[in-house]
């Protein structure tokens, strides 16, 4: 049954890659030449979502979005999510929701599309746009593998046979341009994992929330809710934590591996005065009801944009996600609990640096380490890795400030007036 499963859904994949090469791709370059390239497209991940690079360097767009007029453009953000459309749209910000009629004009009438990730091909928008410029801001600063370099595509023959598909399908598009954080980066990875014409090191848009004040619109698609105990709970002079762990291709977290036991972990918490919250990746499967009586255990919704909270955060707590990285910025102590290491970098992901070099801060393996350094860092006042906090800031970060998203937008209007030319 499974079998069976498996080859519907290759045929389907097949056909989908059938249908726009030859059909979808062909028909919009016939199309094309009756739409004035007007706009200036934004599509979030995971089908239009509002955060990460896209969310912040679209909200710079429309402050200066006069500049955009001035070129006779308009600036658009495009989502296949409803919710996302609906907030959007009460907030009176430019967006188009897909697939519409109006969705699919936009596409039609694009001049630069801006993306972060490379979900946005979905439903042949990939086809739809293949000879507009893209830029590509991804979203992280990673330590493991990613893209071309995900070494998870070439471990057999099937998922060689997968990866050549991807290809086709285009998850490996040639983008014009794709934003780095720092030479090192350029270098290590980004010019390793993306075929790209240039590479700008301007720094990441989300970044410059460490340097800025919050705005209304910075806090669109966030946990309000959460945000509001949180700010309670420091007013009432409460330390606070992020544990923000990474996904697991195969599964499972450090409550459900039996690493974490929450029960204990809130009698810690309370006698250290310190809330606690969870930023999960997606994971349905996690029963958050077991957490209810725990008193400073606090789950932030694993959908929303988790960035207006971090220079909030008094202590990180993470694995292997990115978020360390950007968290850098802020020179808060970090701790890192790779609970299951050998698994994760033989199951899960490869990781592309010396591990205890690249991450700098303490690191548990245990409950009862994770609770001793917290009480270390929190309550003794003790960090000892000021100076290597440091040392990777300025490898990963060639400008620390809040400037990445003009910096951008500077070298955007460079590009449409060569474009012009």
């Amino acid at each position: 049954m499974k079998k069976n499963i498996r080859r519907v859904k290759l045929l389907l994949y097949i056909i989908y890659i059938f249908v726009g090469w030859y059909i979808v791709m062909p028909i919009s370059y016939l199309l094309k030449k009756f739409f004035k390239k007007r706009y200036i497209l934004f599509i979030g991940r995971d089908n239009g979502k509002f955060l990460d690079n896209v969310k912040y360097l679209y909200l710079y767009f429309l402050k200066r979005k006069k500049e955009i007029e001035n070129k006779k453009l308009e600036i658009l953000f495009l989502t296949e999510n409803k919710n996302i459309y609906h907030l959007l749209k009460e907030n009176k910000q430019p967006v188009l929701y897909f697939p519409s009629i109006k969705g699919l004009r936009a596409l039609l009438s694009t001049k630069l599309l801006i993306v972060d990730n490379w979900m946005w091909i979905k439903n042949f928008k990939n086809f739809i746009l293949k000879a507009v410029k893209k830029i590509q801001l991804w979203h992280g600063v990673p330590i493991k593998y990613i893209e071309f370099r995900d070494r998870n595509e070439f471990k057999n023959f099937k998922s060689r046979i997968l990866n050549k598909l991807n290809r086709l399908i285009g998850i490996f598009t040639n983008y014009d341009i794709v934003i780095s954080t720092s030479p090192f980066y350029t270098e290590k990875v980004f010019s390793k994992a993306f075929n790209a014409k240039s590479f700008w090191e301007t720094g990441y848009p989300r970044n410059d929330i460490f340097f800025n004040d919050l705005d209304k619109c910075n806090l669109l698609f966030t946990d309000k809710k959460a945000l509001n105990i949180i700010r309670n709970k420091k007013k009432e002079g409460y330390k606070t934590i992020l544990y923000a762990p990474t996904f697991r291709d195969s599964g499972g977290d450090a409550f459900t591996d039996g690493a974490l036991n929450g029960e204990k972990m809130d009698i810690f918490l309370t006698e250290m005065k310190t809330l606690m919250i969870i930023k999960f990746h997606p994971d349905p499967n996690f029963n958050y009801q077991l957490f209810s009586d725990c008193k400073n255990i606090l789950f932030y919704d694993n959908d929303k944009d988790v960035y207006p909270l971090l220079k909030d955060v008094d202590c990180l707590i993470t694995d292997y996600s990115s978020i360390y990285m950007d968290y850098l910025l802020t020179n808060n102590p970090i701790i890192f609990f790779p609970y299951d290491y050998d698994k994760y970098i033989t199951k899960d992901r490869e990781i592309q640096f010396e591990y205890n070099w690249i991450t700098p801060g303490e690191k548990a393996f245990k409950q009862e380490e994770l609770e001793a350094l917290i009480k270390k860092i929190l309550v003794d006042k003790i960090d000892e890795f000021k100076e290597k906090r440091k040392e990777i800031r300025k490898i990963a970060f060639k400008y620390q400030d809040g400037s990445a998203s003009e910096r951008v937008f500077i070298k955007i209007l460079d590009l449409l007036k060569s474009i012009e030319e």
